[in-house]
């Protein structure tokens, strides 16, 4: 499942987003993007609030949902209301929470104007936390059924770069090319210290958000800096347990939940007789320990059985090229 090229607006910071600029282009991209056949429209953070509620108009139409990023000029609440199915990274839903919501979103406008991105303030959004306009964005989030993917896992690992003592230390390093290795380096200690910090407050929204009934998906958003692919999995359905969700509760975000999400109720999501063999057999119980998620003995995919073995046999490959890429 792909949501194609993001649509963003004309001060996009995002390199190769689909920008556009009047309510028709918006409505047009909508369109081609379906029709080269996305299963989501994706909307990204400086598209305007014009042009993004003509997406959301000419999805609704076209019967594709959209999801992504909410837009710096569109508010969480907003959002839910215009019918987008899923938030990724809680992008302004830290900022929907606060009281000084109208101000974090004037600063949010001279950002997209500079044509780069915002990062709140993690000491402002927990000084100004306002219990009330929660529940009732919750509450929103709820009735409206607004998926929520956290990616908490992305904020984590900016410890990584935050701490420099754990630089270069990480074992999974080997499995990473060179240049995305130095791309990874190049995120400067004070903007990963701060997303070390947001990160904390997004893990107490997370337990909030489970506790109010609004459904989660499991997500990690690789590339991005120590977020290794498949790996990141296991790290974020810890992170999340770590957040207030039971162990049963984050299995489901990565299991039953997107099988919801994408309406393959009837073949996947559950294991049962009739469905697609996808399975990870374990040799510990993720209920007891959720990190037991990560001690694998196979994975049918498919119906195919990978055993131990070839599921070293990949890793050594990975391992391989990414060797290769340094020289």
């Amino acid at each position: 499942f792909v949501a194609g090229t993001a649509v963003d607006g004309p001060n996009s910071y995002l390199p190769a987003a689909r920008v556009v600029r009047t309510p028709e282009e918006a409505r047009t991209a909508v369109r081609e993007l379906k029709a080269a056949g996305v299963d989501f429209i994706k909307v990204y953070s400086s598209l305007p609030k014009d042009l993004y509620l003509a997406v959301a108009s000419e999805a609704k139409n076209d019967g594709i949902p959209f999801v992504g990023h909410v837009p710096y000029l569109v508010t969480a609440a907003e959002a839910s209301d215009a019918g987008q199915k899923s938030l990724e990274h809680l992008t302004e839903v830290d900022v929907g929470t606060s009281s000084d919501e109208a101000a974090i979103k004037a600063e949010e406008l001279e950002a997209m104007n500079q044509k780069h991105g915002y990062i709140p303030d993690p000491v402002r959004l927990k000084s100004t936390f306002d219990s009330a306009k929660t529940a009732a964005l919750f509450e929103r989030f709820r009735r409206n059924d607004t998926w929520q993917v956290p990616t908490l896992v992305v904020f984590y690992q900016g410890i990584q770069i935050a701490d420099t003592s754990r630089r270069g230390n990480d074992s999974l390093l080997v499995y990473i090319p060179m240049m995305l290795r130095d791309y990874w380096r190049s995120l400067p200690v004070d903007i990963a210290t701060k997303m070390v910090a947001l990160g904390a407050v997004h893990a107490d929204l997370v337990g909030r958000l489970n506790r109010a009934g609004v459904r989660m998906l499991a997500g990690s958003d690789c590339p991005n800096p120590f977020v290794y692919p498949g790996f990141s999995l296991h790290d974020e359905l810890g992170l999340l347990v770590r957040s207030g969700l039971t162990p049963a509760e984050a299995l489901r975000t990565a299991t039953i939940n997107p099988a919801t999400f994408l309406g393959l109720t009837d073949s996947l999501g559950t294991v049962a007789s009739g469905k697609v063999a996808d399975l990870v057999l374990l040799d510990a119980n993720p209920l007891t320990d959720i990190a037991n998620t990560k001690r694998i003995r196979a994975v049918i995919q498919g119906g195919h059985l990978w055993n131990r073995g070839a599921l070293d046999a990949m890793l050594a490959g990975a391992k391989a090229r990414a060797a290769a890429d340094r020289n």
